[in-house]
């Protein structure tokens, strides 16, 4: 996450290497310290979207998916709910519209 506060990589490139490396993980992957970046609005935009990413890559289960809408459904910031967009849409057909 640092390297895209930072500047230091384009946050699309950021968010598809958490992507990547969470899908790595498998097991490994702390699927409730990532979700617990969704919904705390300490967190900056950035940390939040690319906390987003991994997520979708850490499992296809209904508690991710569920983690996801709930977080987009209260997020207000339009970049983090672009990238939560997105990433639904890594893990299912997110209808478009909504």
């Amino acid at each position: 996450m640092l390297l895209a506060e930072n500047n230091v990589m384009p946050l699309d490139e950021a968010n598809g290497r958490a992507y990547a490396w969470a899908s790595a993980l498998g097991d490994k992957f702390d699927h409730d310290h990532y979700a617990a970046y969704l919904s705390d609005f300490s967190a900056n935009a950035v940390q939040r979207s690319v906390a987003a990413f991994a997520l979708a890559a850490s499992s296809n289960t209904a508690e991710t998916r569920a983690a996801l809408a709930k977080a987009y459904d209260h997020e207000n910031d339009p970049l983090v709910r672009s990238n939560l967009k997105s990433a639904m849409q890594l893990m299912w057909d997110y209808p478009a519209s909504r």
